[in-house]
């Protein structure tokens, strides 16, 4: 993202001594209110877990406090009381109750835990809403979601999302940010004002549909035609995918100063702007890491190397989420992969098999997939048969090319490993017990 603070090592240490000197206290929930300084998820990925950034500093690592169902809505109360128009951006300034998002966490949302607190729920109408966009864009010069959120005065982002239908929507309805100014088209009258773009040139590549005017987004074109189709219908020519390791290592530079400057390009985010795929990638480097090492980037987060339990985790991703806006479904893969998320969606998925597994956990509406639904016993038949039939163990890439069977993905996520070669181990050895 342009315009965005990088910090060394030695600087977010130095904000955080000065933090612990002025507070004479350091502790997750304090050191993430304290806008002054960088953002936990800064802290995380510099020293991949905030304990061991308190080590580098000296500091004793922080006693988690886990608290009862009962001890929680007791702080609700008891929080209520002292302040009778609370809402959630009060709650999350008080210092002697537990954090924000350890409620969400435990009772599914905000709403549900000032029932269960037998606290009547206040809903925001539209026209409050508003007034309070606007009169903190007449404040500020100036709206973000980032900055609105940090204000304790008005509601959160989230709540804007949810009576407009999104963050955009309220800025864009109030007159403050300007539309796209595309006009409303049925499908048919969209694809001939395409066809029209082809015509004189503006529109070749994927890429060149943000840039049209009087067009909407890409985000909302690929849910009438996938860019193949469009591919197809519009005539337009196929990039051939026969590339130089130079070729590549351009396409990502220039990918990386044009768009990406301040951000991690993930091989999605690379195949869909370059036509670039993974498998390429794959082939000239022997793997994503390998090139991105070889592009003086940082690799994609190893399991091995997540330090957080799968409750701390799922208390990032609610924050996140709603952060950005996504308070129903919770953030999806894409935008864990096109963000500064500290972990990647892959992580995620192995620690919780999926995404609807996470959503339940942290207490948002689940999506139906598209996907093939399997049990672990299941794949574990798959695999098996491949084996007897092959001999022999499939390796990684032979499994990427077996097209009757399940991604390799897939496995890694239900077997909860970033190895194949466990998954194997434990299939074998389940099949070698039955068989005995």
């Amino acid at each position: 993202m342009a315009g965005k603070i990088r910090y060394t090592e030695e600087e977010v240490l130095k904000q955080m001594q000065d933090h612990y000197k002025r507070h004479e206290k350091m502790t997750r929930k304090f050191f993430g209110e304290d806008k002054t300084v960088c953002s936990i998820t800064t802290v995380i990925k510099k020293f991949g877990s905030w304990e061991k950034a308190l080590e580098e500093l000296g500091l004793e690592k922080e006693r988690r406090v886990i608290y009862s169902d009962e001890e929680i809505l007791s702080q609700i109360k008891r929080h209520y009381q002292k302040n009778p128009n609370m809402n959630s951006s009060t709650f999350k300034a008080d210092k002697s109750v537990c954090s924000f998002y350890t409620v969400t966490l435990r009772f599914g949302s905000w709403e549900k835990a000032l029932k269960q607190a037998g606290i009547p729920v206040k809903k925001l109408t539209k026209e409050e809403i508003s007034r309070q966009l606007k009169e903190f864009y007449k404040k500020n010069n100036k709206i973000s979601m980032q900055d609105f959120n940090k204000d304790k005065n008005y509601c959160c982002a989230e709540t804007v999302a949810k009576v407009f239908g999104s963050w955009e929507k309220a800025l864009i309805e109030l007159g403050l940010k300007k539309s796209r100014g595309y006009i409303e088209y049925d499908k048919e009258k969209l694809l001939e004002v395409l066809k029209e773009k082809v015509k004189l040139g503006k529109l070749k590549y994927r890429t060149d549909i943000e840039k049209l005017e009087g067009v909407p987004s890409w985000t909302y074109v690929k849910k009438l035609w996938s860019w193949d189709e469009l591919v197809q219908t519009l005539k337009l020519k196929r990039v051939v995918y026969a590339y130089t390791d130079g070729e590549i290592i351009g396409a990502y530079r220039r990918l990386k100063k044009k768009k990406y400057k301040n951000k991690r390009i993930s091989s999605d985010m690379m195949q869909k702007e370059t036509g670039i795929r993974i498998e390429t990638i794959g082939k000239h480097f022997g793997s994503w890491n390998k090139f991105l090492k070889l592009m003086n980037e940082a690799e994609i987060y190893n399991i091995s190397k997540v330090m957080y339990t799968k409750e701390e985790l799922v208390e990032m991703y609610i924050k996140y989420s709603r952060e950005s806006g996504k308070s129903e479904y919770g953030a999806s893969e894409k935008d864990l992969r096109d963000t500064d998320f500290p972990y990647s969606s892959e992580i995620l998925l192995v620690r919780f098999g999926n995404m609807n597994n996470l959503r339940r956990l942290a207490g948002f509406k689940t999506k139906k997939s598209g996907r093939t639904i399997y049990t672990k016993a299941e794949l574990g038949d798959i695999l098996y048969k491949k084996y007897k039939e092959k001999g022999r163990r499939l390796t990684q890439s032979e499994l990427r090319k077996e097209r009757d069977m399940p991604v390799l993905n897939t496995y890694l996520r239900y077997f909860q490993t970033t190895k194949m070669s466990e998954v194997w181990e434990e299939v074998l050895g389940n099949k070698e017990k039955k068989e005995k």
